[in-house]
């Protein structure tokens, strides 16, 4: 069967993703309410749209280097960040193995992307699976019950990208087998022994990727900063 995906606010009353599902079809014999195929594009116009923000990206890093302005990276940074944002999107959808029909590409094309937003895919998804597992639980990995209280917090929140942090604390914790806590103070995903070596594995490419981008930005100093990070 393929994997269900809920609207949240069907799962309120506590209960996990797969009781409400079955909950849902009990009595029926009929195709789950909502499946992976209502959510999937073509695989070509999803590789399509990697190739446009591809594009889009290399138009806007040209247009800033032949301008060659602090003013112009300041004024393109934003939809470049923008661009950026794309990989991100699509990753979640590698996630739930919507991005494109085959799983192993999904996969990927998610670690892949993964590197592009410095976040370990690998753990990211059993971490994201769980959480449409578990909504509004205590088994829930992710923080659904955070508060925005001032605007200094706010300002905080923007500027510091705590999830990806969490992510790096826990990949690193995986590695190591040590007991870092997750910031949020949330349950830490369960992981098999093979998930365990993936996101091993995936951690030992960011960090050739990172090695790489820190690299050009030694070389090409605040271009780089300006255009990536």
């Amino acid at each position: 069967m393929q994997h269900v995906l809920l609207d949240p606010d069907i799962l309120k009353d506590g209960r996990s993703e797969h009781e409400s599902i079955a909950d849902l079809q009990q009595g029926s014999s009929s195709e789950p309410l909502i499946t992976t195929e209502d959510y999937r594009i073509s695989d070509a116009i999803a590789l399509g749209c990697v190739c446009l923000t591809v594009l889009v990206y290399t138009t806007l890093c040209v247009l800033a280097l032949q301008v060659n302005s602090t003013l112009a990276f300041v004024f393109l940074s934003l939809p470049i960040a923008f661009v950026l944002q794309f990989f991100f999107n699509a990753l979640h959808y590698c996630t739930h193995d919507t991005f494109v029909k085959s799983r192993n590409l999904n996969y990927l094309i998610g670690v892949s992307f993964g590197c592009i937003t410095i976040l370990n895919f690998a753990l990211y998804k059993p971490y994201h699976m769980q959480h449409h597992g578990y909504l509004f639980t205590d088994k829930d990995p992710e923080p659904t019950n955070r508060s925005i209280e001032s605007k200094l917090q706010y300002l905080f929140e923007m500027l510091v990208p705590l999830f990806f942090i969490d992510n790096w604390l826990q990949s690193l914790k995986t590695m190591l087998r040590s007991g870092i806590p997750n910031i949020f103070k949330r349950n830490a995903p369960r992981l098999t022994e093979s998930d365990r070596m993936r996101v091993v594995l995936n951690n030992c490419v960011l960090l050739m990727w990172v090695g790489f981008v820190t690299w050009l930005t030694l070389a090409f100093g605040a271009v780089v900063i300006w255009l990536y990070w």
